[in-house]
């Protein structure tokens, strides 16, 4: 029978040893055969950290060995095991053998070890059967704790002023063991704090804890472990899960409280604005004494979104009116409404971020509404033509009107002679829009009437690198200067001149044609290194900008999806919704000739777009196709404007044969050709296609010309740059500084 001597501990067994001396009995010589065996032959078992498993094995005695009573002892080197071991008995030579696992010493991870078995004759164990000890070997897997749970942030960070609890938010994952509606409490454990939590469930699992720090009185620096109690139920200290509770460590930083370096009214700002478009707050405040007597201020918004700007008018004393502008070009475009803070600094000198007086900077809490962008629309007129907005006329630059007109009533309107050179005009609401393209020198927009040529308004600009054409749409003139510092797009009221916006851009020196508006977007030439941007034309505000070829003299074509544009050997369509590059097409033979284009990409029918590859020298007129995005064809020459086109026909100059040429637009094979009189040759000022005459100019005059029997039908002494207004108005602007109106009715 198997009878329990007692558990030998490593001590234990070397006193065992000594006292056996290699002796006690065992049968020396005799064959070494265990007469105790195991099933299974090793302890296996998993238990977390800090609970004991009771691992059993089923032990038989071989009768042949044991011949007598037989006591046993169990030595564990590992310490894995309690001291107390059980047997329970089956029949006279089989019992179950029950071992503990020792909480005390054990440690996350897999212990591996043996447990010798000692099979004595005597209590003594003076005497020990021949095979013994009995090695039984064992693999104990220790888990760690369960996560009671899992917060982020791990740790609290906080400041507050004495008096004034304050709180901290975190997210936590809880674990299984708390069950479907666990509890929860904190307590500071440097009992400094009296801590509360409040947990919101969110999902599953995931909560959101609110703890909230009391208030202290005592200003200073505190630090300690707020430890977050897990429970099955209201947590009393008794049903705790396992891994509770959990330690956060914590810094609060208290401070004494400081006097107000300004003290607003109202407090906070709560606004509403259309995307791009800048929008201001009028506050009263009381400064405090300690910003002296000429008190400085800075506004900047904390969350990075707008870029405010302060403006302080003294009012009496120390009671000043602050008017904050919030937005403008740097407003984010989404819809939506955005909060933060205007950190508003009050300083005894200029502020520069460092100086500003104790209790600055003052928070000012806001609310913003961004709605979406006002779209401008282009303004009806009361022929029903289309307005010359732009250069060659209209977004898709066609310079195609659909009117058609009597050569025979044509008759001279005014003349207007400024003496310095003019920009091409642009025609809306019975004004003529025009510029002087200074370099370097005093700049002026004018607004004209079309009845007689009087100046409406005029905006001087000052003196200016560069001011380019202006464009018009939805009663509103936009017009850029440029060169580093000074590139601006400008928007003017059309009808009475009042400045609407003055919005920045990127440029160096680049000179530009008129920007290109619709569907409530300004698209125009520009970027320090070469590109195209897009304004929200009601604000000025940045739509989107992307990088091309650093070229100028150039303005995009814009469809209802895409913005178009040439830029020195590559064909760009890029995506109007965001500015991204839909595709591009490359010009393998085009002939440089510098870095000004002096040409705009043409959308003409089927889906195409015509496009002359640069002006000056030999070059080609190109049709490529948005569909396939590639070239459709090319026709050489020395083409010198931008193609006309309706009706499935193009119009323009070749300077090589000195002719006007109509082209077939599909296949690009001239039709007819039209050639100046002996003397005369075709400029590069543009052309303007009718329903039945195309408008030419020659070195010395400009010619309208039957587009059925390709004659002359009428000759004016006057050449330069044109524009047709809806009223059938046809304006001839020189060189030099002349403008020449003719009725067409």
């Amino acid at each position: 029978m198997l009878v329990v001597l007692t558990r030998w501990l490593t001590c234990a067994l070397l006193l065992f040893v000594s006292a056996c001396g290699g002796g006690g009995g065992g049968g020396s010589g005799a064959p070494s055969v265990a007469g105790l065996k195991f099933a299974p032959p090793q302890l296996v078992a998993t238990t977390p950290v800090g609970t004991s498993a009771v691992v059993s094995v089923t032990a038989t005695m071989d009768t042949s060995v044991i011949t007598g009573a037989l006591y046993v002892g169990v030595v564990d080197p590992g310490g894995m095991f309690t001291d107390v071991f059980d047997i329970n008995p089956i029949s006279n030579t089989v019992a179950t053998v029950s071992f503990h696992t020792n909480t005390t010493t054990m440690v996350p991870g897999v212990h591996n070890g043996t447990l010798m078995v000692y099979l004595c004759k005597d209590y003594y164990c003076n005497s020990q059967y021949n095979g013994s000890p009995v090695s039984l070997p064992y693999s104990i897997t220790v888990t760690a704790s369960p996560t009671a749970v899992t917060l982020n942030p791990s740790s609290i960070s906080l400041s507050t002023d004495i008096g004034v609890p304050v709180q901290a938010v975190l997210s936590g994952q809880v674990g299984f063991e708390a069950g479907a509606a666990p509890q929860f409490a904190v307590q500071d454990s440097a009992g400094i704090f009296n801590p509360t939590v409040s947990a919101t469930l969110n999902s599953g699992s995931s909560y959101q804890f609110t703890i909230t720090m009391g208030a202290v009185n005592v200003p200073g620096t505190y630090s300690g472990m707020v430890r977050l109690s897990v429970c099955t139920a209201v947590c009393n200290g008794l049903n705790e899960v396992s891994g509770s509770p959990v330690q956060i460590p914590y810094t609060v930083v208290v401070s004494a409280p400081v006097t107000p370096a300004l003290t607003l009214n109202p407090s906070s700002i709560s606004l509403t604005t259309s995307a791009g478009a800048p929008v201001q707050t009028v506050l009263s405040g009381l400064v405090g004494s300690q910003a002296g007597a000429a008190p400085q201020f800075a506004a900047q918004d904390s969350a990075g979104l707008f870029n405010p700007t302060v403006n302080a008018t003294l009012i009496s004393g120390s009671n000043y009116q602050f008017t904050i502008t919030m937005g403008g070009a740097n407003t984010p475009s989404t819809p939506g409404t955005y909060s933060g803070t205007v950190n508003l600094s009050v300083c005894a000198t200029v502020c520069n971020g460092f100086n500003g007086v104790s209790g600055s900077p003052v928070k000012i809490p806001y609310t913003l509404t961004i709605t979406a962008p006002v779209l401008l629309q282009p303004v009806l007129t009361a022929s029903g033509l289309p307005e010359w907005e732009t250069y060659q006329g209209n977004a898709a630059h066609t310079g195609f009107l659909p009117v058609t007109l009597n050569a025979g009533v044509f008759s001279a309107r005014w003349s207007r002679d400024f003496g310095v050179p003019l920009s091409p005009a642009t025609v809306a609401n019975g004004k003529v829009f025009v510029s002087t393209p200074v370099y370097f020198g005093a700049a002026t927009l004018y607004a004209l009437s079309e009845t007689n040529g009087s100046q409406v308004w005029a905006h001087n600009f000052g003196s200016v690198p560069a001011l380019n054409p202006p464009a018009t749409y939805g009663g509103r003139v936009f017009v850029a200067t440029s060169g580093h510092a000074d590139t601006f797009m400008w928007s003017f009221n059309a009808d009475d001149g009042t400045q609407l916006f003055k919005a920045p851009f990127n440029a160096q020196w680049e000179h530009y044609l008129a920007p290109t508006l619709l569907d409530g977007d300004a698209c125009f030439d520009g970027g320090y290194y070469g590109g195209m941007y897009c304004m929200y034309a009601s604000s000025g505000a940045t739509k989107w900008s992307v990088s091309l070829g650093q070229y100028d003299q150039w303005t995009p074509a814009l469809d209802h999806t895409y913005a178009f544009a040439y830029t020195g050997g590559t064909f760009s369509a890029i995506n109007r919704s965001n500015g991204t590059v839909a595709f591009s097409v490359a010009d393998p033979a085009f002939n440089w000739n510098g870095y000004s284009i002096n040409a705009a990409p043409v959308i003409a029918s089927n889906n195409s777009v015509l496009v002359v590859n640069g002006t000056g020298k030999a070059n080609h007129v190109i049709r490529y196709s948005i569909s396939g995005r590639s070239e459709s064809w090319r026709v050489g020459g020395n083409f010198l404007n931008d193609p006309v086109v309706a009706a499935g026909k193009f119009y323009l100059s070749n300077q090589s044969v000195n002719q006007l040429e109509a082209r077939d637009e599909p296949t690009g094979t001239l039709q007819w050709a039209w050639q100046p009189p002996l003397g005369e040759t075709v400029s590069s000022n543009n052309l303007i296609l009718v329903n039945n005459l195309v408008f030419v100019g020659t070195s010395d005059a400009t010619y309208a010309v039957d587009l059925t029997t390709h004659q002359t039908v009428w000759r004016v002494a006057r050449s330069g740059t044109l524009a047709l207004s809806s009223n059938r108005v046809l304006y001839i602007v020189s060189t030099a500084g002349r403008i020449d109106a003719y009725n067409l009715f």
